[in-house]
C-alpha cells in the first residue's frame, strides 16, 4: 500500500522549494544590479573608462604579440635544422676532400723518381685524451699504452709535404704505422707509405689517422675496451666522430 504524506509535510516541503527559488533570483537580482552598478561608476568616472580601455588595448596586442613569439619560435627551430644539416654536409664535403688529397699526395709520391725526404720537427709524446696514458712502444716492437711516461713513450715527428707525418720511436728508432698483415706496429726500418699519419685540428685534441689503412682511405687510432691496447678502426666519416682523441705534446729531450 502507498503511504501518503501528511498535509503538513508537502507545504513543509513546497515553502522549502520557494524559499530556494526567491533566494537564487535575489542573487541574480544583486549580481545584475552590482553589474550594472560599475558600469555606471565606469561611465560616471572618466579615469576609470580611460584605465578600462587601456587594458582591454593591452590585452589584444598581448595576444597578437604572444602570436609572433610563438611563430618565432618555429621559424628559429626550422631554421636551426637547417644550419644542422649544412653543418653535416659541410663536415662531409671536408673529410672527403682530405681524404682525395691523401691519395693524390701518395699517387704523386708513387709516380715520382726520387722520394719526398721527410723534415724532422721535434720529439712529442702522444697521449690518450680520455685515460691520460701514453702511447708506448713494446719490446716486442708492438705499440700500447702505458700509464707512466718514459723514453718508450718519446717519438720523433717527421713531417712530410702536405700534412702527413711520421712517427720514428727514439726508444727503436723503429718507425710506426701498419704491418703487411694489416696490424698496428712499430718495425718499420724507414719512412715509408704504411707509415703515414695524418691528424686534424689542434694538437691539443685530435683524432689520429694511420694513412694506408683501408686500401688508402685511412683508419683511425682507437684504444680497446680495455683501454692498455689499440689497434686501427674504419676510415669513414662516423669513424672519425667516433675516435678517440689525442694530446700530442713537444718533448725536449
Amino acid at each position: 500500500q502507498n503511504l501518503k504524506r501528511p498535509d503538513g509535510q508537502n507545504s513543509l516541503d513546497a515553502a522549502k522549494t520557494s524559499s530556494t527559488s526567491s533566494s537564487q533570483l535575489f542573487k541574480q537580482t544583486s549580481s545584475s544590479q552590482q553589474q550594472q552598478r560599475n558600469s555606471a561608476a565606469l561611465h560616471s568616472n572618466p579615469i576609470m573608462q580611460q584605465q578600462e580601455n587601456h587594458l582591454e588595448f593591452m590585452s589584444h596586442h598581448l595576444g597578437e604579440l604572444n602570436s609572433i613569439a610563438q611563430n618565432l619560435n618555429q621559424s628559429l627551430a626550422d631554421q636551426n635544422t637547417t644550419l644542422e644539416s649544412l653543418d653535416d654536409k659541410s663536415e662531409s664535403v671536408l673529410f672527403k676532400t682530405r681524404m682525395v688529397t691523401r691519395r693524390a699526395d701518395r699517387i704523386i709520391q708513387k709516380n715520382t723518381w726520387s722520394r719526398a725526404k721527410p723534415e724532422f720537427v721535434s720529439n712529442v709524446s702522444i697521449r690518450h685524451a680520455a685515460t691520460g696514458k701514453y702511447l708506448a712502444v713494446t719490446p716486442s716492437n708492438g705499440l700500447t699504452l702505458s700509464d707512466k711516461f718514459n723514453e718508450t713513450c718519446v717519438f720523433g715527428y717527421w713531417k712530410r709535404k702536405g700534412g702527413i707525418f711520421g712517427l720514428q720511436s727514439r726508444y727503436s728508432r723503429k718507425w710506426a704505422g701498419q704491418s703487411m698483415l694489416g696490424n698496428l706496429s712499430c718495425n718499420a726500418n724507414y719512412f715509408g707509405r704504411r707509415e703515414e699519419w695524418d691528424s686534424e685540428g689542434e694538437w691539443s685534441s685530435t683524432p689520429l689517422l694511420c694513412a694506408s689503412a683501408g686500401w688508402g682511405n685511412g683508419g683511425y687510432l682507437l684504444a680497446t675496451a680495455e683501454r692498455d691496447a689499440i689497434a686501427i678502426g674504419g676510415g669513414g666519416l662516423k669513424d672519425k666522430q667516433n675516435a678517440d682523441l689525442w694530446c700530442i705534446a713537444e718533448k725536449d729531450m
